[in-house]
């Protein structure tokens, strides 16, 4: 019995430092970056030519409060602040840039809202509408006619949901 216990400890600790080590896959962190208000908490975010782009809300109500902070990780070992860009109702869990544009959810009735973010440090708003409504998620994407936005949709005026293709 003690043979087999022996033998058995001996296959976990083989075990344990074949598998737990990250390093052994070349992982390590190469940076670092935390919310500076403790009451918000990261809803999405993405990146795009170096900057990171993250949408954040209130932890607790009221959650209109949104901001999408711009961050440079040309160093990802730290990460510095660009913007933060504070917009009610602005940004949430639909969240992508494609290019130099933001493309996020706006107002009780989830519709589009598209940023320019061509100069990191001063974004500005291209668009508000109701050009799509309901959206829960997005995804752009180009080709050689354009740029596209594939817009996931609960319901918007037809009452129908789906899925909405706009040109950008």
């Amino acid at each position: 019995m003690r043979k087999i216990f022996v033998i058995f400890s001996i296959i976990l600790m083989m075990a344990a430092c074949a598998f737990s080590q990250p390093d052994s896959l070349n992982m390590k962190i190469a940076g670092e970056w935390e919310l500076p208000d403790t009451g918000f908490e990261i809803l999405s975010f993405d990146i795009e030519n170096s900057h990171l782009f993250v949408s954040e809300c209130p932890s607790s109500p009221p959650w209109h409060r949104k901001r999408i902070r711009i961050l440079d990780v040309t160093d990802p070992s730290s990460p510095t602040e660009d913007y933060t860009l504070e917009l009610d109702s602005l940004g949430g869990f639909a969240f992508r840039v494609l290019g130099d544009y933001l493309y996020t959810i706006c107002g009780w009735d989830f519709n589009l809202a598209i940023l320019d973010v061509s100069q990191p440090d001063t974004p500005s708003v291209e668009y508000i509408g109701s050009i799509v409504m309901g959206i829960s998620a997005l995804c752009p994407y180009s080709d050689s006619s354009g740029n596209y936005l594939v817009c996931s949709c609960i319901a918007d005026s037809t009452g129908a949901g789906g899925l909405r293709v706009v040109n950008v």
